[in-house]
């Protein structure tokens, strides 16, 4: 007779959450561009931080969203009637988001990959990782070597940390790192 195997009753690991000072993203959300008055999405325009604010909001889930959506309006360049005002207030009132100084958000200034990988990285705990070929020594360089350590970007001559992310290379990013945490 054949020996007799135990089922494996060990739980899978669970994946780890991307939380930022309590904020929690949910993963099972998925970034859909929304279109302009004139129907289209424009995935090639560049992203403006007004608009990555809504694009990070919409990923919060319920509670982290009732939790911070009281915060302060904490820029002078953020009109409390502005469309994207609740939006910046809670990501900025949960810590995801900091302004460019000076009292100001520039919610109309467009978005580096520098930026958009900080504010990531602020979901996970910090890694080393000796980057080979991404050649940068700025700011973000935490942040870089951390989301090349977690897969979300390579580490590639090409990657240009200054440059203008469009709309539609943030909707591939962001949807690439939440599946990786699915």
């Amino acid at each position: 007779s054949k020996p007799q195997t135990q089922p494996d009753n060990t739980p899978a690991p669970a994946k780890p959450q991307l939380v930022c000072n309590g904020a929690v993203i949910d993963t099972s959300r998925t970034v859909v561009l929304l279109g302009y008055g004139d129907g289209l999405i424009h995935e090639n325009d560049p992203l403006t931080r007004a608009q990555l604010a809504t694009i990070i909001y919409r990923l919060l889930d319920d509670e982290s969203i009732a939790k911070y959506s009281n915060a302060e309006l904490a820029f002078v360049d953020v009109a409390a009637d502005a469309w994207y005002a609740p939006f910046v207030q809670t990501i900025n009132g949960a810590g995801i988001v900091q302004g460019v100084g000076g009292g100001k958000y520039s919610p109309e200034s467009h978005v580096t990959w520098s930026q958009i990988v900080t504010i990531l990285t602020r979901f996970v705990e910090p890694q080393e990782y000796p980057l080979q070929h991404i050649q940068y020594q700025g700011w973000a360089q935490e942040a870089i070597q951390t989301a090349v350590a977690n897969g979300w970007i390579a580490d590639r001559a090409d990657f240009t940390p200054d440059a203008i992310i469009s709309r539609g290379q943030l909707e591939q990013l962001i949807n690439s790192v939440l599946a990786l945490y699915r």
